[in-house]
């Protein structure tokens, strides 16, 4: 790998606790003994050999295929999980001629056992993937070139994609394709416990970016993982990478807070992706980060014809007050008059060219600016600066000397074709200095008549040497937001398309309750329009191509695509982050994976969680109960032992929704639930349902949030034993079909899970939100999660920490190395777990870093009814399959973008062709399909769940 920076930290080869990385099956995949079936008294034996310790599953399907009994599965040999029997190529499994639910087949006829040897995972198709959807709030940064124009968008996850002149997806190039990843010098390499393969590691809190320009940042080298390094708490979950982007030749500018270089193929063009600063400080007003200087970062830039010097320009910022610590309100807006540049390939910070960086170095002569909005070059190198407040575009040389003053009303946004020379000027309001909430005047009373009337409209000058307006156009834009960034819209001037054509759309500003469906914007996209005549065209739309596509305009809050399989009908569900301050779901995405078809389904109420039982049932919970429908009718299926209940929602906010009632919800054992994120629930074969909870029961109500009233909305209360090294809130709690409570508290000392499932033998698998403990070393990655195994009671969590219930006394800690580590437990053991499998997920909370962290990123595991787990390893791009034992079955994927989608993709990868970049959220349809959320190249993918070698026995009637 060229110009990498590589961490050379050597794994622990052959030691027990790294044993449950290796892949425990051989690949060798073939019977020596077909299987037979024998049928006798009430029973039927099944044996079959295989020629090598390989996995192997053990199914009776019905005559459409579908399967009715889930039997056996798993690698064979020392571990082999049961019915198998250890140390035997030859097996022999019994079945008692009844289905899941524990019902015998009448008629068997017409059904079979097939056995299958060698899981066979396979790329099969991308879902929900739409390119032309919308992520963050800024304006996306835009630049075009003669290929096409390319698009930055994204809010903790980086997208940089190029489309055609007429607005086509061509490719993807950040992030980074696989074949070019390694040809990005500077990033930051590792080899991966896992299986000693290099990956390269994310930067920033939530470890999702590797891009270093932006708030969503930070490594350091010392943890050698991704840090916070820009915002601190909850600012981190807005951060991006880029407010500019820029394009000359192969070479693509992106920066925020510092410059990145890339390439236009994906690389980084033989340079160093790490540039140096380009944003400016300055003093705040307000109480928002008290009296802190704050970095403002450039709005526009453009290359010098040579591709040697990038202009930067567009530094403004909004001086803000909290109200709370989600709430900002914007006083008053301030430019930083000056333009500054940069050597890309050699330079150090950018430098003042012109104007100054200083609030009071405005001015009105040719040496000043006041509001410079945007820079753009002309293919002699002529620099044109639209002097927003000062009424005119300036005109410079590459050595900085003043060349021409082109009066114009209020230019916002200047771009040069650079075929004909001719000039494009755009026009619209710009906030400076104090505002009415951010928005636009409406009369003259604070800006001149004529500078008024010039609003919203696109000027045409001729050229340099003749700057006369040969035409004007109407502009149709909404009200820009209140209390956005001030830069309230961005426009690209395409040169080379067929015809005079731009790009252009708005920001949406701050969302919250203040803001919430009051905005025109709130989801405003980009726009394709063409000059025909006198006439402004709209060509395209990318809000159109989203609802045609995915039925969404809006991106999820937190990037949150929550999984779910319903197994009857084989549909996928696509819950994402809505209400309840984007913690749950009033409509999910149903998607069938055969015709690719989406479609919205409203929910009774909005949903904190959901999840299918083996009959197609639906379960959807709040912070306090489960309710059971029939996705069909979603009429509800009540609990024999439940209770009524007049008000069912999530959010207190029921966002217009009726008032959705029901006749026997399952009340949780909770009294105020405190977090937002519940540690997810999972129905067993049998229609066990395994709930985990946080129940905060020593306090009286629940969290207020931005848009939720503070109430006392729970159940009777679960009162936890404590013992020394107990620590609070999770727990788990597990009811029959009926709403029996078959065992309470399960996991005792459980902290925040990220997904609990349960077995047809009522085994738990829990993704711990704990990070592993190695061979007495810390796995190198303190956000990871841990997943485990355990039966109900039959152990508990213990830590260390100051923060038990009960402190943990030296002497009572367990004479063995710790196994488990995070913020809140400690050091920490799990007293009677089967197994763990440690380096999954993301879990915000675990290292107390960042103001006690975040969890609003998060991610789920999936459990099929064979017992295998399905696991997303987030950092290194790929699935662990585990049995039910903890054998490691195989990996899914490896890293890959968008492009990267099968054999005949732009990028194949080989193997199971499964890309991934950052993919925290899967389910599993049970040796039908895997689904892998992939927030980080915006897409589902499809994985078909094949096999090496399979037989069938036909099962005759007697």
């Amino acid at each position: 790998m060229a110009g990498v920076c590589l961490l050379l930290i050597a794994t622990a080869a052959g030691a027990d606790d790294q044993d449950e990385f290796r892949v425990k099956r051989e690949a060798v995949f073939a019977f020596t003994e077909k299987p037979t079936v024998v049928r006798g008294d009430n029973q039927f034996v099944i044996t079959f050999a295989s020629q090598a310790y390989c996995d192997v599953s053990v199914v009776v399907e019905n005559g459409d295929g579908r399967i009715v009994r889930h039997l056996a599965a798993g690698v064979l040999g020392e571990n082999a999980p049961e019915p198998l029997q250890p140390h035997s190529l030859r097996q022999r499994i019994v079945w008692d001629g009844k289905d899941d639910r524990g019902a015998y087949l009448d008629p068997v006829a017409g059904h079979r056992v097939r056995v299958s040897l060698g899981l066979q995972p396979q790329y099969e198709k991308t879902l929900l993937w739409e390119p032309r959807l919308r992520m963050h709030q800024d304006t996306p940064g835009m630049a075009a070139s003669p290929e096409g124009v390319y698009v930055y968008d994204g809010r903790v996850l980086d997208h940089v994609r190029l489309f055609s002149h007429e607005g086509e997806y061509v490719r993807t190039i950040y992030p980074f394709p696989a074949d070019q990843v390694d040809k990005v010098q500077g990033l930051h390499w590792r080899p991966f416990p896992e299986d000693g393969a290099p990956q390269p590691l994310k930067e920033g809190f939530h470890q999702a970016t590797l891009l270093s320009s932006g708030q969503n940042a930070g490594f350091d080298a010392r943890l050698g993982i991704g840090i916070d390094a820009h915002n601190n708490d909850h600012g981190a979950v807005w951060g991006n990478a880029a407010s500019m982007l820029a394009v000359r030749g192969k070479r693509l500018a992106l920066g925020r807070l510092k410059l990145n270089r890339l390439a236009t193929d994906g690389s980084s063009g033989g340079l160093d992706i790490h540039g140096p600063d380009i944003a400016f400080p300055i003093s705040p007003q307000g109480n928002y980060r008290k009296t802190e200087p704050i970095p403002v970062p450039p709005r526009s830039a453009a290359f010098s014809p040579d591709g040697k010097t990038l202009y930067l320009t567009g530094y403004v910022h909004g001086h803000g007050s909290a109200a709370s610590r989600d709430i900002v309100l914007i006083n008053f807006y301030d430019w930083l008059p000056g333009v500054t540049r940069i050597d890309f390939a050699n330079g150090a910070a950018a430098e003042t060219f012109l104007g100054g960086m200083q609030i009071e170095d405005a001015g009105d002569d040719n040496q000043h600016f006041a509001a410079p909005s945007s820079v753009d070059v002309d293919p002699q190198g002529r620099i044109y600066v639209s002097d927003y407040a000062n009424d005119r575009i300036q005109v410079y040389a590459p050595d900085g000397s003043h060349l021409k003053t082109i009066p114009s009303q209020r230019p916002a946004q200047v771009a040069v074709d650079q075929q004909t020379g001719q000039i494009y000027v755009f026009h619209w309001w710009l906030p400076q200095g104090k505002t009415n909430g951010g928005r636009p005047p409406t009369t003259g009373a604070s800006v001149k008549k004529e500078q008024l009337g010039a609003f919203n409209q696109l000027s045409v000058l001729k050229s340099f040497d003749d700057p006369v307006e040969t035409a004007r156009y109407p502009l149709t834009l909404q009200a820009p937001p209140s209390r956005g960034s001030g830069y309230s819209y961005r426009a690209v001037y395409d040169s080379w398309a067929k015809s005079p054509t731009f790009w252009i759309t708005s920001e949406w500003g701050r969302s919250d309750f203040l803001s919430r469906d009051k905005s025109p914007d709130a989801s405003a996209n980009l726009q394709l329009f063409q000059l025909q005549g006198d006439k402004v065209v709209l060509l395209r739309d990318f809000n159109e191509d989203a609802r045609r596509q995915v039925q969404r305009v809006a991106w999820p809050e937190y990037s949150r695509q929550r999984l779910h399989v319903d197994p009857v009908r084989g549909h996928l569900y696509v819950a994402e982050g809505q209400s309840a301050v984007g913690k749950s779901t009033y409509t999910l995405l149903r998607v069938d994976p055969e015709t690719e078809q989406v479609e919205n389904v409203p929910l009774p109420f909005d949903a904190e969680d959901i999840c299918f039982d083996s009959e197609g049932l639906a379960y959807l919970r709040s912070f306090y109960y489960v309710v059971r429908y029939d996705p069909v009718t979603w009429r509800e299926t009540p609990w024999d032992y439940g209770e009524e209940h007049a008000d069912l929602r999530t959010s207190s906010s029921r966002r217009g929704k009726t008032q959705a009632t029901a006749q026997s919800v399952l009340r949780l054992p909770v009294e105020a639930a405190g977090l937002h994120h519940h540690g997810g629930m999972g129905v067993s074969p049998r229609g066990h349902l395994a709930v985990a909870v946080n129940n905060h029961v020593e306090t009286e109500v629940s969290r207020k949030d931005i848009d939720d009233v503070a109430e006392n909305v729970g159940g009777n209360a679960y009162v936890p034993p404590a013992w020394p090294g107990r620590v609070r809130y999770g727990e788990v709690h597990v009811f029959d079909r009926h709403g029996q409570l078959l065992h309470q508290d399960a996991l005792p000392g459980a902290v925040q899970l990220d997904g609990i499932q349960i077995d047809r033998n009522d085994d738990l698998y829990a993704l711990s939100s704990t990070t592993r403990i190695l061979d007495g070393k810390p796995y190198f990655n303190d956000m990871t999660e841990t997943l485990v195994k355990i039966k109900p009671g039959a152990g508990r969590f213990i830590g260390d920490s100051d923060k038990a219930v009960l402190p943990l006394s030296p002497e009572r800690k367990p004479a063995r190395p710790a196994e488990l580590f995070n913020g809140l437990l400690g050091k920490g053991w799990l007293e009677g777990a089967e197994w763990f499998y440690g380096g999954l997920g993301f879990a915000g909370k675990n290292a107390g870093r960042s103001g006690g962290g975040c969890n609003c990123y998060n991610s789920r595991f999936a459990l099929d009814y064979l017992g295998r787990s399905f696991a997303p390893s987030v950092g290194h791009h790929s699935v662990a399959v585990l049995d039910s034992n903890g054998n490691l079955i195989l990996r899914i994927g490896r890293y890959g973008n968008v492009d990267s989608a099968g054999p005949d993709s732009q990028v194949p990868l080989g193997g199971d062709e499964v890309g991934l970049f950052y993919a925290p959220y899967v389910a599993v349809h049970t040796d039908r399909r895997l689904f892998i959320a992939d927030p980080g190249n915006a897409r589902i993918v499809s994985v078909r769940l094949d096999y090496h070698a399979t037989e069938q026995v036909a099962l005759e009637g007697e």
